[in-house]
């Protein structure tokens, strides 16, 4: 009975460790659910019910987190877009951004020309 209760003693620290690190290094606007400091409060005085409260309401999701880490960059300057585990070569990538450059200055032209000229149908 006493080996349980120190095994048990040992996870608790060491969840309530691990979800106190997730907290402190969480975006405050991410978490969800409460509030930073509350989510630190619950974890430190209600074992295993504190972190595992945490781990599946308050952390922020995944999605949100590859999404928000996916918005830091561009498409066309995003590192490792093609294929992340062998990245292209130089020269495609480049050419790959020239293009992507060029649609949009195309988009942001007809974009003017269709905010001067509301009223005629532009042709193509």
């Amino acid at each position: 009975m006493f080996k349980f209760l120190v095994l048990l003693a040992i996870i608790a620290v060491a969840l309530t460790v691990w979800c106190l690190v997730e907290v402190l290094s969480a975006n405050e606007s991410r978490i969800r659910a409460l509030r930073k400091p509350v989510w630190i409060l619950l974890i430190v005085f209600v074992p295993f019910v504190g972190p595992i409260a945490w781990l599946t309401k308050g952390r922020p999701s995944l999605a949100v987190e590859r999404a928000a880490a996916a918005a830091d960059f561009a498409e066309f300057e995003r590192p490792g877009r093609l294929d992340p585990i062998n990245p292209s070569d130089p020269a495609k990538d480049e050419a790959y951004r020239q293009l992507l450059r060029w649609r949009a200055e195309e988009q942001r032209r007809r974009y003017k020309q269709q905010k001067k000229k509301p009223d005629e149908p532009e042709s193509e």
